[in-house]
């Protein structure tokens, strides 16, 4: 009688629908097939799939399931689930793993970039399932900042001995380059040099040393590693042990990025803490610190911006070494400390301002025109107030820039010249 209503059951059994499984993968992998293989499927009876053409079709289907989704599969399987009165079609296939990922220079040459730095870049793992994303490529080989040339890398993957192994031809750039610097303004002289390597040793961290001297000063000297991913989030550490000596790092992170910096003043040590996150058009961050001899400090600033118009506040007590401001007036990159303008190097109390810059393309120049103003009020002092305003010219390495403090001050002329571009400039082999 058991046997005569399982028999019944098996007869009047339907397909109901039509799902790939990935086997031995964390998290599952899979999900409903809507090919019209799997569509021309529904509703017939269960002896339908045991026909050789059908169960072609549906393996052939999930394969591709798979693959469009950048996995390669292998040994895809046809079997059926009871589920209540119905049967549901499970095609189950092993998602293969990676195997060897193997580059070559394109002008056959050595390749300085190493394999694991490649997979890192791609997300991929010796041993866990393969998956080709064609962005994470697209990322690696772009052309502001790529690790190699887009028009001249290829890509093969092939299946060796159960496993997908990874065939890269590509054009490595070069990852060099030198920029020498002079900046001469109202008061002094300075010489600076950077040397930046975009692919330190083939593990696609930035490293940079940059030297600089002024006259009546002492040179000083730092190096910096760097490391961004494809996210936009990375971590950097700077070390300057010549001149006054600092430890600085930062680790960005979804919500904030983090900065820890120790740093060597005149009479002592200055440790601080700081979260910041700048966003199109905002930016806030908050400092907490200590510096010896004078106790611990606290910051917090916001900056907001529309269009030309930057405004800004912040409040704090105690007196870091330095105002990091959000939107102290900067024409250049490298800045002396008497060129802060609006804001002072050292603060304690309340400040709110505005910023307006306005920058225009000349012919084959660029013209730039700020005007800086705020108000502050130091905690027991009077309200002091204080504005800049300034204009900057730029044409291939030369730049000049004028700013004149309005209340008080002569204005104060700089030339900067870059004897090499940073990005075409006088580059090592």
């Amino acid at each position: 009688m058991m046997l005569l209503l399982l028999l019944l059951h098996a007869a009047a059994a339907k397909i109901r629908g039509v799902q790939v499984l990935a086997v031995g993968t964390k998290p599952s992998l899979g999900g409903p097939l809507q090919t019209p293989a799997a569509q021309k499927a529904q509703d017939k009876d269960i002896k339908y799939i045991k026909k050789k053409k059908p169960r072609q079709a549906l393996a052939h289907d999930a394969a591709r399931w798979f693959g469009s989704r950048g996995y390669v599969v292998d040994d895809v399987g046809v079997n059926t689930q009871t589920v209540g009165d119905d049967d549901l079609v499970v095609l189950s296939a092993r998602v293969l793993p990676c195997g060897p990922i193997r580059l070559k220079a394109a002008n056959g040459t050595r390749v300085r970039t190493r394999p694991a730095t490649v997979a890192r870049a791609l997300g991929l793992r010796k041993g866990q399932p393969f998956r080709w994303d064609p962005t994470r490529l697209a990322a690696l080989i772009r052309d502001d900042g790529g690790l190699f040339k887009p028009d001249a890398t290829r890509a093969r993957a092939s299946v060796e001995d159960g496993v997908v192994a990874l065939d890269l031809t590509v054009a490595e750039p070069s990852y060099r380059t030198i920029t020498p610097e002079v900046d001469v303004d109202a008061d002094r002289a300075r010489v600076f040099l950077r040397v930046q390597d975009r692919n330190l040793l083939g593990t696609g961290c930035e490293g940079e040393v940059e030297a600089s001297c002024t006259r009546k000063e002492a040179p000083e000297l730092a190096a910096s590693l760097s490391h961004r991913g494809l996210n936009g989030r990375g971590w950097s550490a700077r070390l300057k042990p010549l001149g006054r000596k600092s430890l600085s790092t930062q680790f960005d992170g979804r919500r904030a990025n983090t900065l820890l910096d120790v740093e060597e003043v005149q009479d002592g040590v200055i440790s601080s803490l700081t979260l910041a996150k700048r966003r199109v058009g905002s930016a806030w961050r908050l400092q907490l610190g200590r510096r010896s001899r004078r106790g611990p400090f606290g910051r917090v600033g916001l900056a907001l911006k529309r269009g030309p118009v930057e405004t800004y506040a912040s409040v704090g007590r105690g007196k870091p070494l330095r105002e990091r401001g959000l939107a102290a007036p900067r024409l250049y990159e490298h800045v002396g400390k008497d060129r802060k303008d609006a804001l002072a190097d050292e603060f304690d109390g309340g400040l709110v301002g505005a910023r307006v810059e306005v920058d225009r393309r000349v012919r084959d120049g660029v013209l730039s025109v700020f005007a800086d103003a705020c108000a502050a009020k130091d905690w027991g002092a009077e309200r002091v107030t204080d504005a800049a305003y300034g204009v900057s010219a730029s044409y291939s390495l030369l730049r000049v820039d004028v700013t004149k403090r309005l209340f008080g001050g002569k204005a104060r002329p700089a030339v900067t010249l870059r004897l090499a571009d940073g990005v075409g400039g006088v580059r090592c082999p």
